[in-house]
């Protein structure tokens, strides 16, 4: 039996696919359709964390659809859903379009009045500026620690904060919003229980997503544990007992770039030669999920 890979532009894959039955996908069209709108990824990722062993450690931070421009109607959203300020706001297409990218730091009331909606308002968490990055191919999966968003605190006089996040979270990013020497990956290993935590999210979210190429960012916050709030611990309105180290997933990317990813092409191929029942090839030994 003889095989060949067919390549479907982002135009028409649906009815394509729908036309040649015979086409193995490497990820469900609608696996990788339901992470198109952030709002109904959130529901998603926590739908799966929540009713995961990783519970009690791992969450999505609080979030919710914000419709329209009324701050009262928002702010009692945010009252319901157990989101406080600062906020990260988001616009609901993750797919490739100018705004996709272009995000909001909130820190008050006022800042609700200059966004454009609808949008994703999300607790902010605080991570000292750091960030794991999972590149997820199949069972392999790499880690990269990258560079992030400062801690921040509410502000009654704050200004919104917009930026793209393409600029942030780049190996050598530059940002005001950065902190300068907070990510070192030449000095910075991760602990073996890190490690395992990670494996163990990259594991749930690719049974529980049904997809092999995607890329999972995960935070681990900095949480004051002798304060207490309704809101609970680290931005997570499930949480209010004391907590010591928690992990937040905040996004997940279908089909990520894979620049760096040491080995990249010899793993997709035995993700490939895998869903063709072939012979895998042998790999340099790497992280396996």
């Amino acid at each position: 039996m003889s095989w060949r890979l067919v390549y479907i532009s982002h135009s028409t894959p649906q009815s394509y696919v729908f036309r040649h039955p015979e086409v193995i996908c490497i990820d469900p069209l609608s696996s990788v359709c339901a992470l198109a709108d952030r709002y109904d990824q959130c529901r998603v990722l926590s739908s799966s964390l929540n009713q995961s062993t990783l519970a009690d450690t791992v969450f999505v931070p609080g979030f919710c659809l914000a419709k329209r421009n009324s701050t009262d109607e928002n702010l009692k959203l945010m009252l319901e859903n157990g989101i406080r300020f600062p906020l990260i706001c988001k616009q609901l297409s993750t797919e490739s379009e100018p705004n996709t990218r272009k995000m909001a730091l909130v820190f008050n009331a006022r800042g609700l009045e200059a966004l454009n909606y609808p949008i994703l308002l999300q607790q902010f968490v605080n991570h000292d500026a750091r960030l794991f990055k999972l590149f997820v191919i199949g069972k392999f999966v790499h880690i990269r620690l990258r560079p992030s968003i400062r801690n921040l605190s509410p502000s009654s006089s704050g200004e919104n904060i917009f930026f793209e996040s393409n600029t942030i979270s780049k190996e050598y990013s530059v940002s005001p919003l950065n902190v300068a020497g907070a990510v070192d990956n030449e000095q910075t290993a991760l602990s073996m229980q890190q490690r395992s935590l990670l494996l163990d999210i990259a594991r749930q979210l690719r049974t529980d997503l049904k997809l092999d190429l995607f890329g999972i960012d995960v935070v681990e916050c900095i949480c004051e544990d002798t304060v207490r709030t309704s809101t609970g611990a680290c931005g997570d309105p499930n949480v209010n007992e004391k907590t010591t180290v928690r992990y937040a997933v905040i996004d997940v990317n279908p089909a990520p770039g894979y620049s760096g990813v040491p080995n990249f092409p010899e793993h997709l191929e035995n993700l490939i030669r895998e869903k063709l029942s072939l012979p895998l090839i042998p790999v340099p030994s790497g992280t396996m999920a």
